[in-house]
């Protein structure tokens, strides 16, 4: 995601999130990765294991892993969001840094666990070869990259043309989508895949009504007179995974 795209996205987005501690769509998720890194981490000082957050979001991952003592550090393309997380969670400059993934400002090797929730389906192809890389070079051997991707997300039913400029883009700019088998086969030309597996996000309006998937069916037939339709929420599945950097490399 290019540099206007992320400031027209997401700027101000994510700390409003941060701030209202209403907003719970993120929770299953970054509860299912905090419970992945604590189960794989097993006897271990938490003080001694580092983990690094790629897109920060509701900086919920940082509050839960600062909490249960983790080394915890933190990157985003946002400035906003850098700042609040040094604000408000107390991180220093050096574990919450404001920079795109592709190319990080840490040291080879320093990380056990790398995450990205949410995050790889804002990435062109090109994109996530070159983040993968930079992931692969800043996890340890033997280190975990952990994260979530919407599982086999229409594409089409996000996108929306302005119409002062008449460009068509998705509304939060995902560029890909996924599928179980598919997720594996990109991990698997990098990493060594430990788990690729399909879990319900669930994600809630204001007052905790939960929508299925067959809610949106009437919408579906609705954008076929009006294209930029949408149901007000769903409950949407997502693809969990995990990888590890090979310790020979």
């Amino acid at each position: 995601m290019d540099a206007e795209k992320q400031a027209h996205i997401w700027d101000g987005r994510q700390v409003k999130r941060a701030k209202d501690s209403r907003y719970v769509a993120n929770r299953r998720r970054i509860e299912r990765i905090a419970a992945a890194i604590d189960s794989m981490s097993g006897s271990a000082p938490k003080q001694t294991i580092s983990v690094l957050n790629i897109g920060i979001g509701d900086a919920r991952l940082e509050r839960i892993l600062r909490d249960r003592g983790y080394d915890m550090h933190a990157v985003d393309p946002s400035g906003d969001i850098v700042t609040w997380v040094r604000q408000e969670l107390g991180f220093d400059e050096t574990s919450a840094q404001q920079c795109w993934a592709q190319e990080m400002p840490f040291p080879e090797g320093h990380f056990d666990f790398v995450v990205m929730s949410e995050v790889v389906e804002h990435l062109t192809p090109e994109e996530m070869d070159a983040v993968f890389t930079e992931v692969l070079r800043v996890l340890k051997p033997g280190g975990h990259l952990i994260g979530t991707v919407p599982e086999n997300e229409d594409l089409d039913r996000e996108r929306f043309t302005c119409a002062q400029c008449g460009a068509t883009s998705h509304r939060v700019g995902h560029e890909q989508t996924f599928t179980v088998q598919g997720m594996r086969r990109i991990l698997g030309k990098r990493f060594r895949v430990v788990r690729v597996e399909r879990f319900r996000g669930m994600y809630m309006n204001g007052p905790g009504v939960l929508y299925y998937q067959w809610i949106d069916l009437p919408f579906k037939f609705a954008r076929l007179l009006k294209p930029n339709v949408r149901a007000p929420h769903q409950i949407v599945f997502n693809i969990f995974f995990v990888a590890a950097r090979p310790r020979g490399e």
